[in-house]
């Protein structure tokens, strides 16, 4: 096997030996898990509910908060001289984490891009994800290297595939025609309304 390969499995090791080399990361982490497998099944169960921009709203909000938190351990640490004992990645990838919170919750609260656009980048998937990203790294559980974030682009896009094949399985299977009835019907009548 080609030494980059081992590089990259390595880096696999390394974000699953985040999860138990402290325990009490736990302590920000089942949150995340919880409300993620919940968020994700509730829309999978409920497929007549609509992503909006209040889902995206607090889901921004809250990855906002845990980026803040995230900022707050890595300043315990931060030699402000030389930025050394911490390392720019961290600081660097935390600040821009939140800075994509807050711009989050900005076109969330202004209503800037449709709510589909908003599931995309503010949905379960997306801002779950990147929290349990930024709680390994923001506590300095995981190294940031470029082989660490190849692998959370892979793992994130088998997630991403594993979540919709579990959402498509969820719900009753009549419930999309159901909400596709109901809105050609709505649809019609509105049509309807206009011609009188």
């Amino acid at each position: 096997m080609p030494p980059l390969a081992y590089k990259f499995i390595d880096a696999f090791y390394d974000i699953g030996n985040a999860f138990t080399t402290d325990l009490g990361v736990w302590w920000f982490l089942a949150p995340i898990f919880i409300l993620w497998i919940a968020t994700e099944v509730y829309f999978g169960e409920h497929k007549r509910e609509k992503w909006g921009f209040s889902s995206s709203l607090a889901n921004a909000i809250s990855f906002t908060w845990i980026n803040i938190v995230s900022l707050r351990f890595i300043f315990l640490e931060l030699n402000i001289s030389t930025l050394s004992d911490v390392g720019n990645e961290r600081l660097f990838i935390a600040v821009g984490f939140l800075v994509y919170g807050f711009f989050l919750i900005y076109l969330a609260f202004a209503h800037k891009f449709s709510e589909r656009v908003l599931s995309w980048i503010a949905g379960p998937t997306p801002i779950y994800f990147l929290s349990v990203v930024s709680v390994l790294w923001g506590q300095g559980l995981l190294a940031v290297t470029p082989y660490v974030a190849a692998d959370f682009f892979v793992i994130f896009a088998i997630v991403s595939v594993i979540w919709g094949i579990v959402k498509s399985r969820l719900g009753s299977p009549y419930e999309g025609i159901e909400v596709a009835e109901e809105e050609t019907e709505a649809a019609e009548e509105a049509e309807e309304e206009n011609i009188a």
